[in-house]
């Protein structure tokens, strides 16, 4: 038995709560959400035909080296598929976005994929204010803030920095950072940020600082949520936010938030510290390359 079938195993043998009846149902269900039929996922599998309709209606254990096959095929971890509901309302684009975040999940837990953060007070100290005031290396990071000219009114010919994500939200009337925002390179071309932000319809009331907006207490028509971003080349448009979809995919932004809070508080290796670390361990299949990558260094 292989190591993670030992793992599954265990894994689901260690809660006596286990419920095989949800995960036949995200088994079903994801499987429908993927056009992948039931027929063909158990002939994949190794079953046969009526397995997982056998399960439904009996009292046998299912087969967790079979649990296994289908996670792989329907390309979902077994913890996802044995502990949670998948099956809440999510609709085919929030399940699309799920697969996407759980797969970012698990690579962050195992350090696959790192993650940076700028500090809610470092954000906040830039939206709405002049550009003229601050020098070259005291800008904001471009990804995020763009600036805007006032057109019309008492501020006419005035610029002042802006999230760029928020320019199109003529809903609200003002928001700021809440936690960090935390962001990471999905590939060489795109960074993925998080930002947990609230949203509140009484900006006069707020007073502005270095440690962000200070309001004395919510108001009910405050929104707090977690909002991803995807910046690209020429491009940056939000991904989805926590309160605008499904409860599952709710739980699982806040998971991949937490996990990213985590990342940054590990010990992290730049490539330069890698290439030095693999090469002094590993010099035949992993050289050393100088900082400018022009030639291979032995040790």
């Amino acid at each position: 038995m292989s190591d993670e079938m030992k793992s599954a195993e265990h894994s689901a043998d260690a809660q006596s709560s286990f419920d095989k009846a949800l995960m036949l149902e995200n088994i079903k269900a994801i499987a429908k959400r993927k056009q992948i039929p039931i027929g063909q996922l158990e002939q994949k599998s190794g079953v046969s035909a009526g397995y997982l309709s056998r399960q439904s209606s009996g009292n046998a254990r299912i087969d967790f080296g079979t649990v296994v096959n289908m996670a792989k095929i329907l390309n979902v971890s077994i913890d996802d598929l044995v502990y949670k509901n998948m099956t809440s309302g999510l609709t085919a684009t929030e399940f699309k976005i799920y697969q996407f975040l759980d797969k970012l999940k698990h690579n962050t837990h195992d350090e696959s994929v790192n993650w940076s953060y700028y500090t809610a007070g470092y954000l906040n100290s830039f939206d709405g204010e002049d550009p003229s005031q601050f020098d070259a290396d005291e800008m904001p990071p471009s990804a995020l803030f763009d600036y805007v000219q006032f057109t019309n009114g008492e501020n006419e010919g005035e610029s002042v920095y802006s999230f760029r994500h928020q320019l199109g939200l003529l809903g609200y009337c003002g928001y700021y950072c809440e936690g960090p925002t935390f962001f990471a390179d999905i590939n060489p071309y795109v960074t993925l940020y998080i930002n947990q932000l609230k949203y509140t319809a009484k900006t006069e009331e707020r007073e502005k600082s270095k440690n962000g907006y200070l309001d004395d207490k919510d108001d009910p028509a405050d929104i707090h949520s977690i909002e991803l971003f995807l910046s690209g080349p020429g491009t940056f448009e939000r991904l989805c936010n926590s309160h605008e979809v499904s409860p599952a995919l709710v739980t699982l932004i806040e998971e991949l938030r937490d996990e990213a809070d985590a990342s940054t508080k590990r010990v992290q290796l730049s490539d330069f510290s890698k290439s030095v670390i693999d090469g002094y361990l590993d010099p035949v299949n992993h050289p050393f390359k100088d900082p400018i990558g022009k030639a291979d260094v032995p040790f």
